[in-house]
């Protein structure tokens, strides 16, 4: 199986049913604006309401649809969420004083919860209302498990 073109694509001419599949793309896409969904809940999404094939070949046909759509520029890149890849760039240090100066770095950017361990943790509260109200509070551990923890 050829490698697949990672490139954008200049002209990209569809046929009449991917044309159709797009449109049922898009309305999924601009119902969940706020949320960027996987390729795999768009599929399911098309399955429950537009009778999409629920099957390998079906999958495999959307993600190929999108991924050209996607880089033709015909569907936004960043309305569907990639999960499967992340990019990290390991670290790497030249000298042992390189990694040295990275820990020093590191702990004096450190922060502890001075608080932690204690029966009772003091917050702040602001008043959505009001930009200047701010009450100091106190709260139990045993009280509010959910708010400290």
């Amino acid at each position: 199986m050829p490698a697949r073109a990672r490139c954008l694509i200049g002209a990209w001419h569809p046929r009449i049913e991917t044309w159709e599949l797009l449109c049922w793309i898009k309305q999924v896409l601009d119902e969940y604006v706020e949320l960027p969904l996987t390729l795999r809940q768009i599929f399911y999404i098309l399955v429950g309401r537009h009778a999409y094939e629920k099957t390998e070949r079906a999958y495999e046909r959307l993600c190929e649809t999108l991924n050209k759509a996607r880089r033709a520029k015909v569907v936004d890149m960043d309305s569907v969420r990639d999960d499967g890849f992340k990019n990290e760039i390991p670290n790497f240090f030249g000298s042992a004083d390189h990694f040295l100066d990275a820990v020093r770095v590191s702990a004096r950017l450190l922060r502890l919860d001075r608080q932690a361990g204690q029966a009772r943790r003091l917050a702040l509260r602001r008043d959505l209302a009001s930009r200047f109200s701010v009450t100091l509070i106190t709260l139990l551990r045993d009280e509010h498990p959910g708010a400290i923890d």
